[in-house]
């Protein structure tokens, strides 16, 4: 499991928690329109390449990164074939492609 740095956790959780607060308080104090989830919702409306580039971010954030010549560590996705295997059949599959 790769290690999270204490500095990058503590960022992230003071972000999201100022984030939270700030969305409550205006929430009580302003209503519901002035809140952070429904701002996004306007702007999707407004401009459907949000919700998009929100989905691209999240995409790059949560699925693994790997190098080409080694299989994933991510549970999810390691494969029982040796990847000389898995780079074999698609070498083969694009040249039965392109004749």
């Amino acid at each position: 499991m790769t290690k999270i740095s204490r500095l990058t956790l503590f960022v992230f959780l003071a972000l999201f928690g100022l984030l939270m607060v700030f969305d409550a308080w205006t929430l009580l104090a302003r209503g519901y329109e002035t809140t952070v989830s429904w701002t996004l919702y306007v702007w999707a409306q407004q401009w459907p390449i949000v919700p998009f580039l929100a989905g691209v971010l999240i995409g790059h954030l949560w699925f693994p990164n790997r190098a080409a010549n080694k299989p994933s560590t991510y549970p999810p996705f390691q494969s029982k074939i040796p990847i000389e295997k898995m780079v074999d059949a698609e070498r083969k599959a694009n040249k039965a492609w392109s004749e």
